[in-house]
């Protein structure tokens, strides 16, 4: 270290001898690494920081909430209507990619209709996208159902864009 702070002062003896101020610059450091190279004095090592962590992985439930959507329904059914049979699609794709994943489906309702009526719907449209994801290869034992009828909402609204929102089988990470 004595070494250094030796080569230092002389540089900065050199350049104030020559009518130089001393300036912070890339084109400085280089001039000054010359001249320390040249008085082979002293030893420069440059510590090169580590590069930043990469961002951790996904987990499982990060997954699964950015892919597996819910299936919705027509009033007062449960066969799996087209943008249902596109969603649970790409549902099961999902859950062939990742195996280990086991879901439970919720059916759900609208708040029309008796609180039995409701609880054979829900049952009903909770089977159908399970019925489906079947079809499409998944195993049923990775599958389970549950009906709620209308007894959880999505939406509180007395109206039709609300209702449509509750009539859907929901999908949850089982662990």
């Amino acid at each position: 270290m004595n070494r250094l702070r030796k080569a230092v002062r002389d540089y900065l003896k050199m350049r104030r001898g020559l009518g130089f101020k001393l300036v912070r610059h890339e084109a400085g450091l280089r001039e000054f690494v010359l001249f320390l190279a040249r008085k082979r004095s002293a030893r420069i090592t440059v510590n090169i920081p580590p590069p930043p962590p990469l961002p951790a992985e996904p987990s499982i439930e990060e997954l699964f909430a950015r892919n597996i959507q819910d299936a919705f329904f027509d009033f007062d059914k449960y066969d799996v209507r087209p943008d249902a049979r596109e969603t649970l699609t790409r549902d099961a794709e999902f859950l062939r990619r990742y195996a280990q994943v086991r879901v439970l489906i919720e059916g759900h309702c609208d708040e029309r209709g008796t609180n039995e009526y409701n609880i054979g719907l829900g049952e009903h449209r909770a089977q159908a996208a399970k019925q489906f994801l079947v079809s499409l290869g998944i195993s049923s034992d990775r599958i389970q159902t549950i009906t709620y009828g209308e007894e959880r909402p999505f939406c509180r609204e007395s109206n039709e864009t609300c209702w449509q929102q509750n009539r859907r089988a929901h999908f949850v990470l089982l662990k």
